[in-house]
């Protein structure tokens, strides 16, 4: 019986600890300076844009981010839905070996664990893993896309705005 009681408080705390790490990617809302839904103007004029639709995606251009975790940033793109930054994506260069492990080791740190999902598609991209955490405001990946033929094998962390993704969807309805 005692074992079970531990058991049961051990799964309870363990609950805990990561609600409490999931409530750090709310306060966080962003990845380095980037905040999501802070306003395009901020950003306008070291922005070019790449894709336009009723997101619009842009990259961005400036030179003061070079890396995250100790590893080199190959492209950052920021989507604004209403000029209300909806997408933060950072691309990852794959030149020199990236590890994984470690990168995921430190969102854990921020974050808390989550399972690792391998060799699926979602849409028309089909990835070879990816780590993912969900919190109410916020939708936070780490992952590998494969290659296509259109784009070569990409590792990139990128987060939505879970607020603006219902809005979006509640505006197209």
């Amino acid at each position: 019986m005692k074992k079970i009681i531990g058991l049961l408080l051990m799964f309870c705390i363990s609950n805990v600890l990561n609600a409490q790490n999931l409530s750090n990617l709310d306060s966080k809302y962003g990845i380095k300076k980037f905040r999501l839904e802070t306003p395009y103007e901020n950003y306008k004029s070291k922005l070019e844009l790449e894709i336009d639709g009723k997101v619009k995606y842009y990259k961005y251009i400036g030179t003061d981010i070079q890396s995250v975790f100790g590893k080199d940033i190959k492209k950052i793109v920021l989507g604004f839905y209403k000029n209300k930054m909806y997408y933060i994506g950072i691309e990852l260069d794959n030149s020199l070996p990236i590890h994984p492990d470690l990168i995921y080791d430190e969102l854990k740190k921020m974050f808390g664990n989550t399972e690792k999902s391998s060799n699926f598609q979602k849409g028309p991209l089909s990835y070879e893993w990816a780590y993912v955490w969900k919190s109410k405001k916020a939708y936070l990946s780490f992952d590998k896309q494969e290659a296509t033929e259109f784009n070569n094998e990409k590792t990139s962390i990128w987060m939505i705005s879970n607020i603006i993704g219902d809005q979006i969807t509640s505006d197209d309805f």
